[in-house]
């Protein structure tokens, strides 16, 4: 699972792309759809300034804002979404990074 910016202006969205590993292989990924908006609050806003600090010792440099959280929400949402659909029946799926710990939940 990945990420990528879902601008209709620019070339059309590819909800999968070849991953290489090694000479002759590779993994395929699917990406979930965001806009810019969601990407700048959700990653480079909200993990960044509300948990990435606190994850560092920097309690008093947290900043939440309500609409980040549920934007924040919302693209954790789209995350589990498509990897429900992606993933085989019971399978076991790794969530990496603190920008997704709501995953699991909604999975």
């Amino acid at each position: 699972m990945a990420w990528g910016v879902d601008d209709p202006k620019l070339r059309p969205f590819e909800s999968h792309v070849p991953v290489p590993i090694g000479d002759d292989a590779a993994l395929v990924a699917a990406r979930v759809p965001l806009s810019k908006q969601e990407v700048d609050i959700f990653y480079k806003r909200f993990s960044k300034e509300a948990f990435w600090p606190m994850l560092h010792g920097f309690w008093e440099r947290a900043r939440f804002r309500e609409d980040d959280w549920q934007v924040f929400l919302k693209v954790n949402r789209k995350f589990a979404e498509t990897t429900a659909t992606e993933a085989a029946h019971a399978a076991t799926v790794w969530i990496h990074d603190y920008n997704l710990w709501m995953v699991p939940a909604y999975l």
